[in-house]
């Protein structure tokens, strides 16, 4: 430390890295109120002599105030406090196991004569932590500066409260079917609310994250993306962005010190990168484990049908023999499908009675592919579902889709299905939102049969192409309902502005011929800024709403 670096007041210490994100909002507040302070990662357990060090040193560094956060058993405050004079501040970190409420009990609980000041648990306990420990240095003498700081910070917080309540931003939620608010879950949990001004960080920096991140600014949030390609048109709007490949664990480490939660616009991001990030103590919503599942075929549909929903027949397979065996028992014709990547009709094989399977093997280039079952559907839907932090469900209407290609073309909203398909399908979407524990968006791509039955065929745990309808449709689109489900704010509305709406892909060089929409009143014509025209690539959309009755 160079002579220039005032030295330390306030020590702020935890037992891992896990911890960091919590602790980080003390050090937030410290730093707005100009105070000197220093972090460090003390563990009670698998540091004792480091923590011995510290505590028997820091009356003689200038320490005044001690801020420790722990979790679980949680004996780092008064194991400081044992050791030394200063105050010892204590915040409870939130656990998965208890949601914290260990962490409190255990630092709350100190016997007579090993003094932990006790917080809240998770991050109002931290940045209350912050404010504490700038009152107590206000009563030494030479901190006149600290006073007034402290003084502005409480008068500007004095100053956003209004007088007189106003309806605006109230919200019904216990209208209709759709909208669910479980009574077991408590709204006033402490923490994890995400407020407004912090920052979501973004996997991925395609059209998914350039909407998400429009959104995510009327609510006042910025957002850094996190992609290898310099020209993604998210960057276009990103607040911060890291140019990097997903297996640079040093670009993660760096984007994860940048923001305050995680989320991903594509569920083929690498994993790795994910699971390194959580390791690291990001909080990462739609959760790893629903990455995991997503992004291998058979672990879906065992999943799908472990929670009671049908989905075709399939069967695993990983060579020429087992695909002769699966072909026998499942019939024809079916579609071979490589178990993981592939999107838009890539990484399939349909298979007919005349065609050959060795060839089909040959082409399929994969030893992990899955083999389903051919549907002969009726129509096919999809039904996005958020579920929020405490388990609040919210679903948007069934929608049908028509492809071409493989590739989504249309969106038709809503979906023209009888009542028992509409209950039968949002039910589907719900208990896979509830049995994956969901924190965020999750669509469910289902066929509709000739008899009236659904089979599930995939989910996206992410905002879908089938959902951008919503933005000019819905009183909340899908990416605003992102935006609350992973930060805590209440879930919006799905109703729908119109009777009926339509939402239309640009794809490849359409976007050359499609300004003239711009004339149309009731369409909205989006450009997603991709640098170059392609075939089927999805270069816009553009919805239309219809006011008339049906």
């Amino acid at each position: 430390m160079s002579d220039q670096t005032p030295k330390p007041l306030v020590s702020v210490i935890m037992g891992s890295q896990s911890d960091w994100p919590t602790m980080k909002k003390a050090t937030e507040i410290l730093e707005k109120l100009k105070i000197p302070f220093e972090k460090r990662i003390v563990s009670a357990h698998r540091t004792p002599e480091r923590l011995f060090n510290f505590a028997k040193k820091a009356k003689e560094r200038g320490l005044k105030v001690i801020i420790a956060g722990a979790g679980g058993a949680a004996h780092l405050p008064g194991m400081v406090s044992s050791l030394t004079t200063i105050p010892v501040l204590g915040v409870p970190i939130e656990s998965r196991s208890l949601s914290g409420t260990d962490s409190l009990l255990s630092i709350v609980q100190m016997p007579a004569g090993v003094p932990v000041g006790t917080l809240a648990i998770g991050t109002s306990g931290a940045v209350n932590a912050a404010l504490l420990a700038a009152s107590i240095l206000t009563l030494s003498p030479n901190n006149d500066l600290i006073d007034k700081n402290l003084e502005n910070f409480r008068k500007n917080q004095t100053d956003l409260v209004k007088e007189i309540p106003e309806d605006k931003g109230i919200e019904n939620f216990n209208q209709g079917s759709n909208h669910v608010r479980p009574n077991n879950h408590n709204r006033n949990r402490q923490d994890p609310l995400i407020p407004p001004r912090l920052i979501i960080g973004i996997l991925g920096g395609g059209q998914l994250a350039k909407m998400i991140i429009l959104d995510a600014a009327k609510l006042g949030y910025r957002c850094c993306v996190f992609c290898p390609d310099v020209d993604s048109p998210s960057f276009d709007v990103a607040w911060d962005r890291v140019v990097a490949d997903y297996d640079d664990l040093k670009a993660l480490d760096d984007f994860r010190s940048r923001i305050d939660l995680v989320t991903y616009e594509f569920e083929n991001v690498s994993l790795k990168a994910v699971e390194h990030l959580a390791k690291g103590g990001a909080k990462i919503h739609p959760s790893p484990k629903i990455l995991s599942i997503c992004q291998n075929r058979i672990e879906e549909k065992n999943f799908v049908n472990s929670v009671g929903i049908p989905t075709t027949n399939y069967a695993s397979v990983e060579s020429l023999e087992q695909l002769k065996e699966s072909v026998k028992r499942i019939g024809l014709p079916a579609i071979l499908k490589t178990n993981r990547g592939g999107y838009d009709g890539k990484g399939q094989i349909k298979i007919h009675t005349d065609s050959d399977l060795t060839t089909v093997w040959t082409n399929i280039n994969s030893n992990s592919n899955i083999l389903e079952a051919f549907v002969d559907f009726s129509m096919e839907i999809s039904v996005i579902v958020a579920r929020d932090l405490w388990g609040n469900l919210s679903v948007f209407p069934p929608v049908e889709n028509r492809h071409e290609n493989h590739i989504l073309r249309e969106t038709i909203v809503p979906a023209q299905i009888s009542d028992k398909v509409r209950e039968l399908a949002i039910e589907a979407s719900k208990k896979i939102a509830v049995g994956s524990d969901l924190v965020g968006l999750i669509a469910v791509e289902m066929f509709v049969c000739k008899d009236d039955k659904i089979l599930v065929n995939e989910l996206a745990p992410r905002p879908h192409n089938s959902g951008h309808w919503t933005i000019e449709g819905c009183k909340t689109s899908q990416f605003e309902q992102l935006v609350r489900a992973i930060t805590g704010l209440p879930l919006g509305s799905t109703e729908l502005r119109a009777n009926k709406i339509t939402m239309k892909n640009i794809l490849g060089f359409e976007i050359y011929k499609c300004l003239d929409q711009l004339n149309d009143e009731e369409c909205k014509l989006h450009i997603y800024g991709k640098t170059d025209a392609k075939p089927g690539r999805k270069m816009g959309h553009m919805t239309k709403l219809f006011h008339s009755k049906l």
